[in-house]
């Protein structure tokens, strides 16, 4: 059987042949036809006639080699047909980079079969002149998108409006994560999430609730902190935005680091964010703007993690000070806190009046914070179940889907 490979040698040697007569015919003293201003040398067209044949090999190729042309022009998906199925490749936020452009390529697993690791083949530039080939670790899980970041350097804007994908999947595995999913929690706040420990009572609720899936909890937490230190554009009392100075954020982004080595560059099924802080706020009479900073620090984990629809869940301040003597924005905290999470289909809170002692202390008892884990976990998996937990795309399209 006449592989492509066969057939693109021949087709080379026959375009050769043939250029090498016709360029033969043209210079015999015999002819008539005048000369044309300018003929392609022999190895002009043989250059010619290789890139030529590389596309065709390319477009051949997308029928079953893994290879399709995406656009960074428009927002739709491309179907890549591989030897062990069909993948979604959709191309998102290009950006330029030193002489070129990077892109994120999110690749959606059409199959039943989780792949670790791909080699990805990269082609742009006129007649895809330009070439990269680059390989990943990740774990391309069924149903879901994972997202690559890709480099096109060097290129200009005319140079990526399309360009080739090639997909090369390295080890492929059945059975065990047919239908397994992934649950990230992410926990922070100040010193009453300090106080709380997971493996106590949290991770066990969610782990027998979706027994047979991945659980992964990340919990970075610090006392006395306000809002400002997760929120990197946090507002003043009178709405005005503060410039970044570095320190605004900075307890955010050591949580990111801590959420992005546990996922090792996979796409979570669901992703749940448990918060419980806003003592510093009360007692500093930051009251005021608590509820949109805290709407803007939910945003800004959705638009860092490209998840749009991350679940969260408040842990409500406690009655510690309800008269608002010593933390004199107390109750408005409180208040916030319940406003933000009744304001989106995607929160919750859950009530720590009881939590705290006989003498409603500010921090809550030991077994306080265990029953704290279990209203934290039981709110979580509401949401998970009651939302779909088929959302791994900002778009909230299922990679088997595609639409």
């Amino acid at each position: 059987m006449m592989t492509l490979r066969n057939v693109s040698v021949w087709v080379l040697l026959l375009m050769a042949f043939l250029a090498l007569g016709c360029e033969k015919k043209s210079s015999s003293p015999s002819s008539l036809q005048p000369a044309p201003e300018k003929q392609e040398t022999l190895e002009e067209k043989v250059k010619r006639l290789e890139r030529e044949l590389f596309i065709l090999k390319m477009q051949v190729g997308n029928m079953s080699g893994g290879s399709v042309e995406v656009s960074t022009e428009d927002k739709g998906y491309y179907i890549a047909q591989t030897k062990y199925g069909s993948f979604a490749v959709v191309c998102e936020n290009v950006t330029p980079y030193l002489d070129g452009y990077k892109a994120q390529l999110s690749v959606g697993n059409l199959t039943n079969a989780r792949f670790n690791g791909a080699k990805i083949g990269l082609h742009w530039g006129k007649d895809y002149n330009n070439s990269k080939d680059m390989s990943v670790t990740n774990s391309f899980l069924p149903g879901r998108y994972t997202t690559v970041e890709v480099i096109l350097t060097p290129a200009k804007p005319e140079d990526i409006k399309t360009f080739s994908v090639t997909l090369e999947f390295v080890q492929v595995a059945l059975a065990d994560f047919k239908e397994k999913k992934v649950h990230l929690f992410i926990l922070s706040g100040q010193s009453n999430m300090e106080g709380l420990h997971p493996d106590e009572s949290f991770t066990p609720s969610v782990k027998k609730a979706f027994s047979g899936d991945e659980i992964i909890v990340v919990k970075d937490a610090l006392g006395g902190q306000s809002i400002s230190h997760w929120y990197a554009k946090w507002k003043t009392l009178q709405g005005q935005e503060v410039k970044t100075t570095g320190y605004f954020g900075y307890l955010y982004y050591s949580l990111m680091d801590k959420v992005k080595k546990a996922i090792n560059g996979e796409t979570p099924s669901t992703i749940t964010f448990i918060w419980m802080q806003g003592e510093a706020d009360a007692a500093d009479a930051l009251g005021k703007g608590y509820a949109a900073n805290l709407k803007g620090l939910i945003d800004q984990l959705r638009e860092d993690l490209k998840f749009k629809d991350i679940n969260f869940v408040i842990g409500r301040l406690s009655d510690f000070d309800n008269d608002n003597r010593r933390y004199p924005h107390w109750t408005m905290v409180r208040q916030s806190q319940v406003e933000v999470a009744e304001s989106d289909p995607r929160g919750a809170w859950v009530d720590t009046d009881d939590l705290n002692g006989p003498k409603n202390g500010l921090h809550y008892t030991k077994e306080g914070y265990k029953i704290l884990g279990k209203r934290f976990a039981a709110k979580a998996i509401n949401l998970i179940k009651t939302n779909s937990v088929m959302d791994t795309k900002p778009n909230k399209t299922d990679a088997r889907d595609g639409k």
